[in-house]
């Protein structure tokens, strides 16, 4: 089964791939499972991709070796869409690879300071839109909508530029009806349209804690929590916010 797979190469990547075992500088991605294939990265910062048990021990991997300064850490877990292979990591950068030779089809570089930029949450494809939150410097950050398919061409971003950023964005957004919903450590929720990054709600919801995770969605609810350790119900229509409990 694929999830023996995926559980066995996972396993036996982060006990041999590193000396001395996982380092948090390296990241801690999760596995990304394609069927025939699973891909994860290494602490070394390498992309390995797997296509049988057999090949456990040579996989295809970018880059072909170690480099940080083609890779950083990656934190948030790879994207699978059509013939695509989506990996963002902590020094800003975005790469769109083969998925099977896992060569390099186009890539993109957030803007913000060169020594505290980056993305930490995992991309999120929704058609033709690469979505992800990222952190332009210590305090600030912006949501970016990329072309998935010319991941080089950005669509928008939120705020837009010229605007004053939020605060970093830390979590995966969640999409539903072409609208991504996601918090930030400013301690906002927002709702942002796929279309032009324009706010869906008339104001964002503010909780009394930064929000570092994904929310949830139920019909027309999300749930999410924030650093007050409190869980919230929003309403998606209205942005009505009622917390639940800790």
């Amino acid at each position: 089964a694929i999830w023996l797979l995926s559980l066995v190469a996972s396993i036996t990547i982060l006990s041999s791939c590193a000396d001395g075992g996982m380092e948090a500088k390296g990241g801690w991605s999760g596995v990304t499972d394609g069927g025939t294939d699973i891909y994860v990265v290494s602490p070394d910062r390498q992309v390995l991709s797997f296509d049988s048990a057999d090949d456990i021990q040579k996989p295809h991997a970018f880059p072909q070796e170690p480099d940080k300064e083609i890779l950083g850490a990656v934190y948030g877990t790879p994207a699978l869409a059509d013939s695509f292979l989506y990996v963002a990591d902590f020094n800003g950068r975005i790469y769109s690879l083969d998925r099977h030779s896992l060569q390099i089809v186009d890539s993109f570089e957030i803007e913000g300071d060169e020594l505290s930029k980056g993305i930490a949450s995992s991309i999120v494809i929704s058609g033709t839109r690469a979505v992800l939150g990222a952190a332009e410097d210590s305090e600030n950050g912006r949501l970016y909508v990329l072309d998935s398919h010319n991941i080089g061409d950005e669509i928008c971003r939120f705020p837009p530029p010229g605007e004053p950023p939020i605060g970093k964005i830390w979590g995966s957004p969640s999409i539903i009806n072409n609208v991504a919903y996601f918090g930030s450590l400013d301690h906002n929720l927002y709702a942002i349209s796929l279309e032009d990054c324009s706010s869906v709600w008339d104001q964002p919801v503010e909780l009394s804690g930064a929000i570092a995770s994904t929310p949830t969605i139920i019909e027309n609810t999300l749930f999410i929590g924030s650093f007050d350790r409190y869980l919230y119900s929003v309403n998606l229509s209205t942005g009505e916010s009622t917390r639940l409990f800790k």
